[in-house]
Protein backbone atom coordinates (compact mmCIF):
# COMPACT_ATOMS: atom_id res chain seq x y z
CA UNK A 1 0.00 0.00 0.00
CA UNK A 2 1.34 3.51 -0.85
CA UNK A 3 2.69 5.23 2.24
CA UNK A 4 0.79 8.47 1.62
CA UNK A 5 -2.22 6.70 3.15
CA UNK A 6 -0.30 6.63 6.45
CA UNK A 7 0.87 10.26 6.53
CA UNK A 8 -0.98 13.53 5.99
CA UNK A 9 2.27 15.18 4.89
CA UNK A 10 2.97 12.52 2.27
CA UNK A 11 -0.64 12.74 1.07
CA UNK A 12 -0.18 16.50 0.71
CA UNK A 13 2.92 15.99 -1.46
CA UNK A 14 1.13 13.32 -3.50
CA UNK A 15 -1.81 15.63 -4.24
CA UNK A 16 0.51 18.53 -5.09
CA UNK A 17 2.53 16.30 -7.42
CA UNK A 18 -0.65 15.19 -9.21
CA UNK A 19 -1.64 18.83 -9.70
CA UNK A 20 1.78 19.68 -11.13
CA UNK A 21 1.68 16.61 -13.38
CA UNK A 22 -1.68 17.85 -14.70
CA UNK A 23 -0.18 21.31 -15.38
CA UNK A 24 2.67 19.64 -17.27
CA UNK A 25 0.15 17.63 -19.29
CA UNK A 26 -1.83 20.77 -20.18
CA UNK A 27 1.29 22.74 -21.15
CA UNK A 28 2.13 20.02 -23.70
CA UNK A 29 -1.41 19.86 -25.07
CA UNK A 30 -1.57 23.62 -25.65
CA UNK A 31 2.13 23.79 -26.58
CA UNK A 32 2.77 26.57 -24.09
CA UNK A 33 6.42 27.00 -23.10
CA UNK A 34 5.57 29.65 -20.49
CA UNK A 35 3.19 27.33 -18.63
CA UNK A 36 5.72 24.53 -18.97
CA UNK A 37 8.44 26.72 -17.44
CA UNK A 38 6.16 27.81 -14.59
CA UNK A 39 5.28 24.16 -13.88
CA UNK A 40 8.98 23.31 -14.08
CA UNK A 41 9.82 25.91 -11.41
CA UNK A 42 6.98 24.77 -9.14
CA UNK A 43 8.13 21.15 -9.41
CA UNK A 44 11.68 22.18 -8.48
CA UNK A 45 10.34 24.00 -5.41
CA UNK A 46 8.26 20.97 -4.42
CA UNK A 47 11.24 18.62 -4.85
CA UNK A 48 13.46 20.89 -2.75
CA UNK A 49 10.88 20.94 0.03
CA UNK A 50 10.27 17.19 -0.19
CA UNK A 51 13.96 16.29 0.04
CA UNK A 52 15.14 19.25 2.11
CA UNK A 53 12.58 19.38 4.92
CA UNK A 54 12.85 15.69 5.80
CA UNK A 55 14.49 14.30 8.97
CA UNK A 56 18.02 12.93 8.50
CA UNK A 57 16.94 9.30 8.83
CA UNK A 58 18.82 7.42 6.11
CA UNK A 59 22.10 5.60 6.74
CA UNK A 60 24.21 7.54 4.24
CA UNK A 61 22.79 10.90 5.33
CA UNK A 62 23.77 10.20 8.94
CA UNK A 63 27.27 9.30 7.76
CA UNK A 64 27.55 12.53 5.76
CA UNK A 65 26.27 14.51 8.75
CA UNK A 66 29.02 13.04 10.95
CA UNK A 67 31.59 14.18 8.39
CA UNK A 68 29.84 17.56 8.07
CA UNK A 69 30.03 18.18 11.83
CA UNK A 70 33.77 17.48 11.92
CA UNK A 71 34.56 19.21 8.62
CA UNK A 72 37.83 21.12 8.77
CA UNK A 73 40.65 20.97 6.22
CA UNK A 74 40.71 18.85 3.07
CA UNK A 75 43.66 16.76 4.31
CA UNK A 76 41.45 14.53 6.47
CA UNK A 77 38.41 14.57 4.20
CA UNK A 78 37.55 11.02 2.97
CA UNK A 79 36.11 12.02 -0.42
CA UNK A 80 36.96 14.13 -3.47
CA UNK A 81 37.67 17.84 -3.57
CA UNK A 82 34.38 18.64 -5.31
CA UNK A 83 32.33 17.09 -2.53
CA UNK A 84 34.53 18.86 0.02
CA UNK A 85 33.86 22.26 -1.58
CA UNK A 86 30.13 21.50 -1.66
CA UNK A 87 30.08 20.56 2.04
CA UNK A 88 32.24 23.55 2.93
CA UNK A 89 29.84 25.85 1.07
CA UNK A 90 26.85 24.44 2.95
CA UNK A 91 28.70 24.74 6.25
CA UNK A 92 29.41 28.40 5.48
CA UNK A 93 25.70 29.04 4.81
CA UNK A 94 24.26 27.00 7.70
CA UNK A 95 26.30 24.93 10.14
CA UNK A 96 23.41 22.77 11.40
CA UNK A 97 22.05 19.32 10.60
CA UNK A 98 18.82 20.75 9.20
CA UNK A 99 20.87 23.24 7.19
CA UNK A 100 22.92 20.45 5.63
CA UNK A 101 19.83 18.43 4.70
CA UNK A 102 18.04 21.43 3.19
CA UNK A 103 20.91 23.00 1.24
CA UNK A 104 22.27 19.69 -0.02
CA UNK A 105 18.77 19.00 -1.34
CA UNK A 106 18.54 22.47 -2.88
CA UNK A 107 21.85 22.01 -4.68
CA UNK A 108 21.02 18.59 -6.13
CA UNK A 109 17.62 19.80 -7.37
CA UNK A 110 19.25 22.86 -8.98
CA UNK A 111 21.89 20.70 -10.69
CA UNK A 112 19.29 18.26 -12.06
CA UNK A 113 17.02 21.14 -13.07
CA UNK A 114 19.83 22.71 -15.09
CA UNK A 115 20.55 19.39 -16.81
CA UNK A 116 16.88 18.85 -17.68
CA UNK A 117 16.47 22.47 -18.82
CA UNK A 118 19.37 22.16 -21.27
CA UNK A 119 18.67 18.62 -22.49
CA UNK A 120 15.01 19.53 -23.13
CA UNK A 121 15.81 22.99 -24.48
CA UNK A 122 13.28 24.44 -26.96
CA UNK A 123 10.71 21.86 -25.84
CA UNK A 124 7.62 22.20 -23.65
CA UNK A 125 8.40 18.87 -21.98
CA UNK A 126 10.71 20.17 -19.24
CA UNK A 127 8.13 20.02 -16.46
CA UNK A 128 6.96 16.53 -17.43
CA UNK A 129 10.59 15.38 -17.43
CA UNK A 130 11.18 16.92 -13.99
CA UNK A 131 8.05 15.41 -12.43
CA UNK A 132 9.08 12.06 -13.94
CA UNK A 133 12.37 12.38 -12.08
CA UNK A 134 10.52 13.20 -8.87
CA UNK A 135 8.41 10.03 -9.19
CA UNK A 136 11.54 7.88 -9.61
CA UNK A 137 12.52 5.94 -6.48
CA UNK A 138 16.10 5.81 -7.80
CA UNK A 139 16.15 9.60 -7.86
CA UNK A 140 14.79 9.54 -4.31
CA UNK A 141 17.70 7.36 -3.20
CA UNK A 142 20.22 9.57 -5.00
CA UNK A 143 18.80 12.70 -3.37
CA UNK A 144 18.04 11.45 0.14
CA UNK A 145 20.57 8.68 0.69
CA UNK A 146 23.42 8.00 -1.79
CA UNK A 147 23.93 11.75 -2.09
CA UNK A 148 27.58 11.80 -3.19
CA UNK A 149 26.77 9.75 -6.28
CA UNK A 150 23.51 11.67 -6.64
CA UNK A 151 25.24 15.03 -6.92
CA UNK A 152 27.78 13.61 -9.41
CA UNK A 153 25.09 12.34 -11.81
CA UNK A 154 23.62 15.70 -12.96
CA UNK A 155 27.10 16.94 -13.85
CA UNK A 156 27.51 13.87 -16.02
CA UNK A 157 24.17 14.65 -17.66
CA UNK A 158 25.43 18.18 -18.28
CA UNK A 159 28.58 16.76 -19.84
CA UNK A 160 26.37 14.69 -22.19
CA UNK A 161 24.64 17.90 -23.26
CA UNK A 162 27.89 19.83 -23.80
CA UNK A 163 29.40 16.94 -25.75
CA UNK A 164 26.35 16.93 -28.01
CA UNK A 165 26.76 20.68 -28.51
CA UNK A 166 30.51 20.24 -29.15
CA UNK A 167 31.33 22.61 -26.30
CA UNK A 168 34.32 20.62 -25.13
CA UNK A 169 35.59 23.06 -22.51
CA UNK A 170 32.28 22.82 -20.63
CA UNK A 171 32.15 19.09 -21.30
CA UNK A 172 35.56 18.64 -19.66
CA UNK A 173 34.63 20.97 -16.78
CA UNK A 174 31.48 19.00 -15.93
CA UNK A 175 33.36 15.71 -16.18
CA UNK A 176 36.01 16.99 -13.77
CA UNK A 177 33.35 18.15 -11.29
CA UNK A 178 31.56 14.80 -11.52
CA UNK A 179 34.85 12.95 -10.96
CA UNK A 180 35.63 15.17 -7.98
CA UNK A 181 32.30 14.20 -6.43
CA UNK A 182 32.45 10.42 -6.97
CA UNK A 183 35.26 8.19 -8.24
CA UNK A 184 32.75 5.92 -10.01
CA UNK A 185 32.33 8.58 -12.70
CA UNK A 186 35.73 7.48 -14.10
CA UNK A 187 34.35 4.24 -15.49
CA UNK A 188 31.15 5.96 -16.64
CA UNK A 189 33.28 8.42 -18.62
CA UNK A 190 34.98 5.50 -20.37
CA UNK A 191 31.58 3.96 -21.15
CA UNK A 192 30.34 7.31 -22.46
CA UNK A 193 33.28 7.60 -24.86
CA UNK A 194 32.65 4.05 -26.09
CA UNK A 195 28.97 4.94 -26.49
CA UNK A 196 29.88 7.95 -28.64
CA UNK A 197 31.99 5.68 -30.84
CA UNK A 198 28.97 3.45 -31.47
CA UNK A 199 26.39 6.26 -31.66
CA UNK A 200 26.56 6.42 -35.46
CA UNK A 201 27.07 2.70 -36.04
CA UNK A 202 23.35 2.00 -36.10
CA UNK A 203 23.49 -1.73 -36.87
CA UNK A 204 26.01 -2.39 -34.12
CA UNK A 205 24.05 -0.24 -31.67
CA UNK A 206 20.86 -2.16 -32.47
CA UNK A 207 22.69 -5.42 -31.78
CA UNK A 208 24.01 -4.07 -28.46
CA UNK A 209 20.50 -2.86 -27.57
CA UNK A 210 18.89 -6.25 -28.22
CA UNK A 211 21.71 -7.98 -26.33
CA UNK A 212 21.25 -5.73 -23.28
CA UNK A 213 17.50 -6.37 -23.14
CA UNK A 214 17.93 -10.12 -23.67
CA UNK A 215 20.72 -10.39 -21.08
CA UNK A 216 18.71 -8.59 -18.40
CA UNK A 217 15.72 -10.84 -19.10
CA UNK A 218 17.81 -14.00 -18.82
CA UNK A 219 19.66 -12.65 -15.76
CA UNK A 220 16.42 -12.73 -13.78
CA UNK A 221 16.72 -16.52 -13.83
CA UNK A 222 20.39 -17.34 -14.43
CA UNK A 223 23.37 -16.01 -12.47
CA UNK A 224 26.25 -15.69 -14.92
CA UNK A 225 28.40 -14.25 -12.10
CA UNK A 226 30.29 -11.92 -14.41
CA UNK A 227 31.33 -9.78 -11.42
CA UNK A 228 33.37 -12.64 -9.92
CA UNK A 229 34.96 -13.32 -13.30
CA UNK A 230 35.84 -9.63 -13.61
CA UNK A 231 37.37 -9.56 -10.12
CA UNK A 232 39.64 -12.52 -10.96
CA UNK A 233 40.59 -11.26 -14.42
CA UNK A 234 44.33 -11.20 -15.30
CA UNK A 235 43.79 -7.59 -16.39
CA UNK A 236 43.32 -6.59 -12.74
CA UNK A 237 46.74 -8.03 -11.86
CA UNK A 238 48.28 -6.07 -14.73
CA UNK A 239 46.64 -2.86 -13.53
CA UNK A 240 48.04 -3.48 -10.05
CA UNK A 241 51.55 -3.17 -11.51
CA UNK A 242 50.61 0.26 -12.87
CA UNK A 243 48.98 1.63 -9.69
CA UNK A 244 51.96 1.13 -7.40
CA UNK A 245 51.28 1.93 -3.75
CA UNK A 246 47.53 1.34 -4.05
CA UNK A 247 45.97 -1.95 -2.99
CA UNK A 248 43.93 -2.08 -6.18
CA UNK A 249 43.08 -5.77 -5.85
CA UNK A 250 41.39 -5.38 -2.48
CA UNK A 251 39.50 -2.29 -3.64
CA UNK A 252 38.16 -4.03 -6.75
CA UNK A 253 37.31 -7.22 -4.84
CA UNK A 254 35.46 -5.14 -2.25
CA UNK A 255 33.62 -3.25 -5.01
CA UNK A 256 32.62 -6.32 -7.00
CA UNK A 257 32.20 -8.92 -4.31
CA UNK A 258 31.69 -7.27 -0.94
CA UNK A 259 29.11 -9.12 1.11
CA UNK A 260 26.20 -7.04 2.42
CA UNK A 261 22.98 -8.74 3.44
CA UNK A 262 20.08 -7.79 1.19
CA UNK A 263 22.23 -5.95 -1.38
CA UNK A 264 22.79 -8.88 -3.76
CA UNK A 265 20.40 -9.37 -6.69
CA UNK A 266 20.36 -13.17 -6.43
CA UNK A 267 19.60 -13.14 -2.71
CA UNK A 268 16.37 -11.24 -3.40
CA UNK A 269 12.92 -12.66 -4.00
CA UNK A 270 11.43 -12.46 -7.50
CA UNK A 271 9.31 -9.44 -6.56
CA UNK A 272 12.33 -7.64 -5.09
CA UNK A 273 14.31 -8.27 -8.26
CA UNK A 274 11.51 -6.76 -10.32
CA UNK A 275 11.24 -3.81 -7.93
CA UNK A 276 14.94 -2.94 -8.08
CA UNK A 277 15.30 -3.32 -11.85
CA UNK A 278 11.82 -2.23 -12.96
CA UNK A 279 12.79 1.28 -14.06
CA UNK A 280 15.67 0.05 -16.20
CA UNK A 281 13.81 -2.97 -17.57
CA UNK A 282 10.74 -1.01 -18.66
CA UNK A 283 12.94 1.69 -20.20
CA UNK A 284 14.92 -0.94 -22.09
CA UNK A 285 11.75 -2.52 -23.47
CA UNK A 286 10.31 0.84 -24.59
CA UNK A 287 13.50 2.45 -25.89
CA UNK A 288 15.00 -0.64 -27.53
CA UNK A 289 11.79 -1.53 -29.39
CA UNK A 290 11.42 2.11 -30.45
CA UNK A 291 15.04 2.28 -31.62
CA UNK A 292 15.30 -1.00 -33.53
CA UNK A 293 12.06 -0.34 -35.44
CA UNK A 294 13.36 2.96 -36.87
CA UNK A 295 15.12 3.25 -40.21
CA UNK A 296 18.55 4.82 -40.51
CA UNK A 297 17.17 7.94 -42.23
CA UNK A 298 14.34 8.45 -39.73
CA UNK A 299 14.41 12.00 -38.25
CA UNK A 300 15.04 10.79 -34.71
CA UNK A 301 17.94 8.60 -35.85
CA UNK A 302 19.49 11.75 -37.27
CA UNK A 303 18.88 13.65 -34.03
CA UNK A 304 22.13 14.29 -32.20
CA UNK A 305 20.21 14.80 -28.94
CA UNK A 306 18.45 11.43 -29.04
CA UNK A 307 21.38 9.39 -30.33
CA UNK A 308 23.81 10.79 -27.76
CA UNK A 309 21.46 10.14 -24.84
CA UNK A 310 20.33 6.74 -26.14
CA UNK A 311 23.85 5.43 -26.79
CA UNK A 312 24.92 6.50 -23.30
CA UNK A 313 21.84 4.86 -21.78
CA UNK A 314 22.41 1.54 -23.56
CA UNK A 315 26.12 1.21 -22.82
CA UNK A 316 25.81 2.04 -19.11
CA UNK A 317 22.75 -0.21 -18.81
CA UNK A 318 24.69 -3.07 -20.37
CA UNK A 319 27.53 -2.46 -17.91
CA UNK A 320 25.06 -2.59 -15.00
CA UNK A 321 23.47 -5.77 -16.34
CA UNK A 322 26.81 -7.53 -16.79
CA UNK A 323 27.70 -6.74 -13.15
CA UNK A 324 24.23 -7.41 -11.77
CA UNK A 325 25.58 -10.13 -9.46
CA UNK A 326 27.78 -7.65 -7.57
CA UNK A 327 26.83 -6.13 -4.22
CA UNK A 328 24.89 -2.85 -4.51
CA UNK A 329 24.38 -3.60 -8.22
CA UNK A 330 21.59 -1.01 -8.38
CA UNK A 331 24.06 1.84 -7.94
CA UNK A 332 25.56 1.05 -11.36
CA UNK A 333 22.15 1.77 -12.87
CA UNK A 334 21.82 5.01 -10.91
CA UNK A 335 24.27 6.68 -13.29
CA UNK A 336 21.83 6.30 -16.15
CA UNK A 337 18.34 6.21 -14.58
CA UNK A 338 17.93 10.02 -14.82
CA UNK A 339 18.52 9.70 -18.58
CA UNK A 340 15.33 7.63 -18.92
CA UNK A 341 12.77 10.48 -18.57
CA UNK A 342 14.83 12.53 -21.03
CA UNK A 343 14.63 9.72 -23.60
CA UNK A 344 10.90 9.41 -22.97
CA UNK A 345 10.49 13.15 -23.66
CA UNK A 346 12.39 12.82 -26.95
CA UNK A 347 10.16 9.91 -27.96
CA UNK A 348 6.97 11.78 -27.02
CA UNK A 349 8.11 14.83 -29.01
CA UNK A 350 8.90 12.60 -31.98
CA UNK A 351 5.41 11.07 -31.82
CA UNK A 352 3.88 14.55 -31.58
CA UNK A 353 5.77 15.73 -34.67
CA UNK A 354 5.35 12.62 -36.81
CA UNK A 355 2.28 10.72 -35.56
CA UNK A 356 -0.08 13.39 -34.25
CA UNK A 357 -3.09 11.06 -33.90
CA UNK A 358 -1.18 8.82 -31.51
CA UNK A 359 0.24 11.61 -29.39
CA UNK A 360 -2.66 12.31 -27.02
CA UNK A 361 -3.41 8.66 -26.11
CA UNK A 362 0.30 7.86 -25.66
CA UNK A 363 0.90 11.01 -23.59
CA UNK A 364 -2.16 10.20 -21.46
CA UNK A 365 -1.01 6.62 -21.00
CA UNK A 366 2.45 7.82 -19.98
CA UNK A 367 1.03 10.11 -17.29
CA UNK A 368 -1.30 7.42 -15.94
CA UNK A 369 1.51 4.87 -15.95
CA UNK A 370 3.77 7.35 -14.15
CA UNK A 371 1.25 7.69 -11.32
CA UNK A 372 0.55 3.96 -11.10
CA UNK A 373 4.22 2.94 -11.21
CA UNK A 374 5.18 5.53 -8.59
CA UNK A 375 2.44 4.27 -6.26
CA UNK A 376 4.00 0.82 -6.43
CA UNK A 377 7.64 1.96 -6.17
CA UNK A 378 8.37 5.54 -5.10
CA UNK A 379 5.49 5.91 -2.63
CA UNK A 380 6.35 2.54 -1.05
CA UNK A 381 10.14 3.03 -0.89
CA UNK A 382 11.85 2.13 2.42
CA UNK A 383 13.62 5.52 2.33
CA UNK A 384 10.25 7.24 2.71
CA UNK A 385 9.48 5.03 5.71
CA UNK A 386 12.80 5.96 7.33
CA UNK A 387 12.51 9.67 6.53
CA UNK A 388 8.83 10.45 6.99
CA UNK A 389 7.11 7.80 9.12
Amino acid sequence: MPLFFESTLLLFYFVISLGLLFLSFISILIKNKQLDFLSFLLICIMMTCFYGLRPSGTVDTKMYLDIFKQLAGFANFPYGVGFYILMKSIKYIDNTNTGYVFYSSLFIVLFFALAVFLLCKNMYYKSLCMISLFFSWSMLDLSANTYRQGVAVPFFLLSVYFYKERKFFWFASCIIISLSMHWGATLILLLFLIAMFFSRKIKVLKLISISALALLTVSFFINFNFSELAASSPLINQLQTVFVGIDLLSKINSYLGGAVDGANFYEMTSLQRIYFTGEIYIALIVCVIFFITKKVNDPIMLSNSFMTAYSFFILVSLYGIVLISMTWFIRNFYWVVPTIPILYMYILKYIEDNKKKNHLPILSFYCIFLIAFSCDTFWRAPIITVSYL
